[in-house]
Parts: structure tokens; sequence; C-alpha cells
């Protein structure tokens, strides 16, 4: 799987999150350090699956914390996270 930041940007966009403008983000600085909340949190791991067709194991909700981590970790495991039909 090859995810961008950019991609989670506009995936961001599509879930309506309210916090500040998402192409304003720093991908390295922890989202919730940034406005998002728990429920901002949920509904952008709700979109990004449905996005990617994939399930983010609750395992690794941990390693979310920032847009470059969370990057790091689809491209890493996008393909065992993939929805099997």
């Amino acid at each position: 799987m090859n995810v961008t930041i950019d991609q989670l940007r506009e995936i961001m966009i599509q879930a309506e999150i309210t916090m500040k403008n998402p192409a304003e983000l720093d991908s390295e600085v922890p989202l919730r350090q940034q406005g998002l909340d728990s429920l901002d949190m949920a509904t952008f791991v709700f979109f990004l699956e449905e996005a990617l067709g994939i399930t983010i194991p609750h395992t690794e909700y941990k390693r979310l914390g920032t847009l470059k981590s969370l990057a790091d970790a689809l491209n890493e495991h996008g393909e065992e996270w993939a929805k099997k039909k």
C-alpha cells in the first residue's frame, strides 16, 4: 500500500473533521495536540478504513498518533489489514 500524508489529509476533509484545516497540520506533531479529539479520531479511522478498504486492528491505534506515523503504519501493514472479500 502506498499512502501519502496528502491522501490522509484529503480523507480528513471528506470526514468533515472540524478541527483546523488539515492542510495546516504538522505531520510529525500528535493529532491530539493539534485539536483532534477522540470522536474526531474515531470518525477519521472509520473514513480511513472505508476509503482504503482496510480494517485497522485496535491494537495498532497507539501507532496512529501523527499523520506520519499513520502513513508509515499503513504503508507497512496496509496489505495485511486489507478487508478480505
